[in-house]
């Protein structure tokens, strides 16, 4: 079973990914990978990284797209499908032991926390209306996910994020700046 390790940073972040690849290369036995925004590409020396064997993917640019979290749709993408799994993290997650994800007996697809706040919190308060068809589904955590990535493909999971960005980010710009990344 293949799996990789993934984090995004943005040309602000990219030095303090180093840290997190060093604290999981003990403790993770498949790839690893930086998905950084493709505008970015020329703002640092990424043999640091390929040199390491970590595997840099330059995702590319999202029109209107100021903020890198939504670089995260390229996790449901299909060059995603070289890997069985897809584990993502943020930067500022720490692992203090081997990380163990038992991917062997999983039988859904996606995997993340349930953020306590329900879905219409996380937009701003005066675009209800515009989101009401939504307001019984759950949100999560997009800190750290597992994501099956061949079944998310399947279910072109890529396109309906990018739809949603498109028409609550850009298009009616409700989107809540504290919750930006879930």
């Amino acid at each position: 079973m293949k799996k990789v390790f993934v984090a995004l940073a943005n040309k602000e972040y990219i030095p303090y990914s180093k840290s997190l690849f060093y604290n999981v290369k003990d403790k993770w036995d498949g790839d690893f990978l930086l998905m950084v925004p493709e505008e970015d590409k020329d703002s640092y020396d990424f043999t640091e990284f390929t040199d390491k064997g970590i595997e840099v993917f330059f995702a590319p640019t999202i029109l209107g797209c100021e903020h890198p979290d939504f670089y995260k749709f390229y996790l449901f993408t299909e060059y995603f499908t070289k890997w069985d799994w897809v584990f993502y993290s943020d930067l500022d997650v720490l692992f203090f032991n081997k990380i163990d994800l038992k991917l062997e007996e999983r039988d859904k697809s996606f995997y993340a926390k349930e953020d306590g706040l329900p879905f219409e919190k996380q937009f701003n308060k005066s675009d209800i209306d515009i989101i009401k068809k939504f307001n019984k589904e759950k949100s999560f955590q997009a800190c750290y996910m597992l994501i099956k990535s061949k079944d998310m493909v399947k279910k072109n999971m890529f396109d309906k994020l990018m739809n949603c960005y498109y028409e609550y980010h850009v298009f009616h710009d409700i989107t809540n700046e504290l919750t930006l990344a879930q």
